[in-house]
Parts: C-alpha cells; structure tokens; sequence
C-alpha cells in the first residue's frame, strides 16, 4: 500500500470491478485461461469500457486534473481496502511471521497434491 500520495497517481493499482483476467485481452482466450479465470458478468465490450476508464482517470490524473487525482486516490483507497488481508500477509512474509491459517492451507494444498500424485 503506498503510503506516499504521490505515488498513488504515478504508480496507482486500482481493482476494476468485474473484470477477469482474459478480459485484459481481445478475442479468443486460450482453453487454460477459461477454465482458471474467475467468471465476469461483464461483457468483453463492457470490460473494456471499465479497463479504459481506469486508464483515462490515471492519465488525466497524472495531467493534474484534480478531479481525476480525486476520483484516482479514492480507487486507490477502496483497492487498498479489498486487499488490506493480502497486504498483511505479505507483510509477515516479510518479516518472518505467520500465521497459523497458513500454516494449515498450505498443508492442505499439499495433503492434495499428494493424494492426486497417488492416483
């Protein structure tokens, strides 16, 4: 989460709602992207028009139109607010602390992986 307001309008990460991974693409999305992508109610034209948005708010943002450095700090906000627990988590990944959630789902994914590799 930067912390320097500044570097919110030059290096922002903003969520744009709705959009899945493949729809950052045009045309046909490969069989692996389909089948692992998370489902978008979005239509490829919508998505676009969503992706575009947020790109034309950065960049009138980053011309200093106050309105877009309005607009571009509170999707900042609200992005920082959706991913606030992955933030922490890399954070005591960091500095060497954990947590026992992780812990246990990581023996989980592999307690899965085995079974599979048993079959």
């Amino acid at each position: 989460m930067p912390s320097d307001p500044e570097a919110e309008i030059t290096k922002s990460v903003v969520l744009v709602s709705g959009v899945n991974h493949g729809q950052f693409a045009t045309g046909e999305m490969p069989p692996e992207v389909v089948e692992n992508d998370i489902t978008s109610d979005l239509t490829e034209a919508e998505a676009h028009a969503a992706i575009a948005d947020a790109c034309v708010m950065w960049m009138e943002a980053n011309l200093g139109l106050q309105e877009a450095k309005d607009r571009l700090h509170k999707a900042v906000a609200n992005t920082n607010d959706i991913f606030y627990p992955l933030f922490v988590a890399e954070d005591y990944e960091q500095t060497g602390v954990t947590s026992r959630w992780a812990i246990d789902s990581q023996v989980s994914c592999l307690k899965c992986m085995a079974k599979i590799q048993l079959n």
